[in-house]
């Protein structure tokens, strides 16, 4: 009986600081840690660079970087935080809103640019985030702001050098777009990582309104050795806007002009906790100068992320386009009534997963698919009907960890 009292009373103490401690551990779980180091345009590390942790615009810590150009900030609260950094020589820079949490570290890279140098992040170089300052290749960077100026992308499209952009008149009329001197087929066009070709390689530019559209990237110039044979005169990459604010924000806009067009577009994002959030939809009317040429495009755009921890991040995006474009065609010729028109219906969507195993190691798997839908319509003279209809395309795709899809 006394050795038996013996081992209760060893064992009855440690269970309850296991019971303890469980809590604790747990807890302790959810802090997470944030690492980064600070570069130069060119990629060279910078030292002595202040750092600041925000969270929700309120200063929370500050640190200042190492001889390797590094800082951390640890223990950190689940949440969402930015970092802005700032040496002597160069101009603060931002970080977007970044999930921490989840008992694991989130190593990042920001880079500084000199002076009033203008610098952006890049992906269709190389297939994973760079500063365009560290990229050889020729590309062109369209921001959101100036983007959302224009009703569709291709009218963005036609400020970058190198571009010719063909439209034949009218509003949703067939546009084609022409990258030094290339056909129009040899363009490799991603929305979020997402093929957007159709079969042969042509992208109907006519039906690609502005609506969610982050940034646009156009890397000029031969890149088959990343992107495939499709990618011969250059790669247009589109991204989604992400929401980012803690309080949800809610835009509405309508513009009109004449030929009876009338736009109008709504919108809402937002981050909480692990999650992110965007959804936009807009819808142009427009009569066009002829009878039976009205142009109709609604247009859906959605992006939502979910991160479980600092270095994993699950992503959904969407974007569905319907037009209907009358056809003019002869007026009454041979006493065919001028009624014939055309319907489509594209939509892209995919699911990407990213993990940041180590500081130097990303793991990246994308799933999207692409259904695009194109019906003509002749519906006079009434005893011989001509509905003309192509069935739907679906691709499917899966990127390696370069960011480079694979078509199938």
């Amino acid at each position: 009986m006394q050795i038996g009292n013996s081992k209760w009373s060893r064992a009855i103490p440690a269970l309850l600081v296991s019971l303890l401690l469980s809590p604790i551990s747990s807890f302790a779980d959810g802090y997470g840690e944030l690492r980064g180091t600070i570069l130069d345009p060119l990629g060279a590390v910078i030292s002595d660079a202040e750092v600041i942790l925000l969270r929700e615009n309120a200063s929370l810590a500050h640190t200042t970087t190492n001889a390797l150009g590094e800082f951390v900030f640890s223990s950190l609260s689940a949440g969402r935080y930015r970092v802005r950094a700032t040496a002597p020589g160069f101009t603060e820079q931002e970080t977007p809103d970044m999930y921490v949490g989840g008992g694991k570290a989130l190593h990042i890279a920001l880079s500084l640019k000199i002076g009033t140098v203008t610098q952006q992040v890049v992906v269709s170089a190389t297939g994973t985030p760079a500063p365009d300052s560290q990229i050889g290749a020729s590309i062109g960077v369209i921001s959101g702001e100036t983007v959302t100026e224009k009703l569709d992308v291709h009218e963005a499209l036609s400020a970058i050098p190198g571009i010719q952009v063909l439209q034949t008149g009218r509003s949703g009329g067939t546009t084609d777009l022409f990258v030094r001197g290339g056909n129009a087929d040899a363009n490799k066009v991603l929305l979020d990582g997402i093929p957007m070709n159709d079969i042969g390689g042509r992208v109907e530019f006519g039906n690609l309104s502005s609506t969610g559209i982050e940034q646009v990237e156009v890397l000029r110039g031969p890149n088959s050795v990343l992107y495939g044979a499709d990618a011969l005169a250059s790669v247009i990459s589109l991204s989604t806007r992400q929401g980012a604010t803690r309080l949800p924000e809610l835009t509405y806009s309508i513009e009109g002009g004449n030929f009876s067009s009338k736009r109008q577009e709504v919108s809402i994002g937002g981050a909480h906790g692990q999650f992110d959030y965007f959804s936009d939809f807009s819808r142009l009317d427009t009569e066009n100068g002829k009878p039976n040429s009205a142009f109709h495009d609604g247009t859906y755009a959605g992006n939502f992320g979910w991160s479980p921890n600092s270095s994993t991040q699950v992503r959904f995006t969407l974007r569905r386009t319907a037009t209907a474009l009358g056809l003019p065609n002869a007026l009454d010729l041979y006493g065919i009534a001028d009624d014939s028109f055309q319907k489509e219906q594209d939509t892209y969507y995919g699911v990407t997963a990213q993990n940041q195993t180590t500081e130097r190691w990303h793991n990246l798997l994308r799933y999207g698919a692409t259904r695009l839908r194109f019906q003509f319509d002749n519906p006079s003279p009434p005893e011989n009907p001509s509905t003309h209809s192509v069935p739907e395309r679906i691709f499917w795709a899966i990127s390696s960890p370069s960011g480079e899809p694979t078509v199938s």
